[in-house]
């Protein structure tokens, strides 16, 4: 699942936003807390607090695995983790003061076994979050004009 908006802002100002996980719960919806072991860099280890319908609670853990200041960062769930998940952000310069963000997201379908007793078909889910990531490059995008990432 992948989706992308263009922001009015530089793209190191986009990246160093989007790359630091503790900005995560002023953009994701669903994370309450990610705490974050260390500055912005390879295996840099990120774990996430989120909570779905209110009442649903998940723990991720994921790791940086490719960092490419300013463009690209890619974490991703460690080995030993019973479910994988993948998240991707791209910054691209648009021009010297505006930039196209990406964001997107693969995970196993087992993953919503934190959440769920039922897996949903692969089609359903992907509908679910899309709906999910335009509403994160919204809120990365009000919070990057208005407050400058801050």
């Amino acid at each position: 699942m992948r989706a992308s908006i263009d922001v009015d802002c530089d793209q190191r100002s986009v990246f160093d936003f989007v790359s630091d996980g503790r900005n995560d719960p002023g953009w994701r919806t669903e994370v309450d807390r990610m705490d974050v072991a260390g500055p912005v860099a390879l295996g840099a280890q990120w774990m996430e607090y989120s909570t779905f319908f209110k009442v649903l609670h998940t723990l991720t853990p994921v790791v940086i695995k490719e960092l490419d200041p300013p463009k690209r960062v890619m974490v991703e769930t460690p080995a030993q983790h019973p479910f994988w998940l993948r998240s991707v952000r791209e910054v691209q310069a648009i021009d010297d003061q505006r930039s196209r963000l990406t964001y997107e997201l693969a995970f196993d379908l087992s993953l919503l076994r934190q959440i769920t007793p039922i897996l949903p078909p692969g089609w359903f889910v992907a509908k679910w979050y899309a709906r999910r990531i335009r509403r994160y490059l919204r809120n990365a995008q009000r919070i990057l004009e208005s407050e400058g990432g801050a």
